[in-house]
């Protein structure tokens, strides 16, 4: 039951978090800069702001590769599966 009541107080103190940060974007959006950089740079260990672009790039193009990778599994699978019905076909 604790375990219950920590949980809704970590998403009731995240819910104020994004109220206040709504607030903050309405009234000065560019306030909202420097603390998502600095979330940003905690999550991927940048200890620098020179080395923040470089590590965006790479973040970038790991995505793309990442988004080549599905595509290409996608047409791997429509191929086997046109395969598929084509040996079925030549079966009946």
């Amino acid at each position: 039951m604790r375990e219950l009541v920590e949980a809704k107080a970590v998403v009731l103190a995240g819910g104020e978090a994004m109220e206040a940060a709504r607030k903050l974007r309405s009234a000065e959006p560019e306030s909202l800069l420097t603390p998502l950089l600095r979330h940003v740079r905690t999550m991927f260990e940048c200890r620098s702001l020179e080395g923040f672009i470089p590590l965006m790039t790479s973040v970038y193009l790991e995505h793309q590769e990442l988004m080549n990778f599905s595509r290409a599994l996608v047409s791997v699978r429509v191929v086997t599966e046109i395969l598929r019905r084509q040996s079925d076909l030549l079966r009946a």
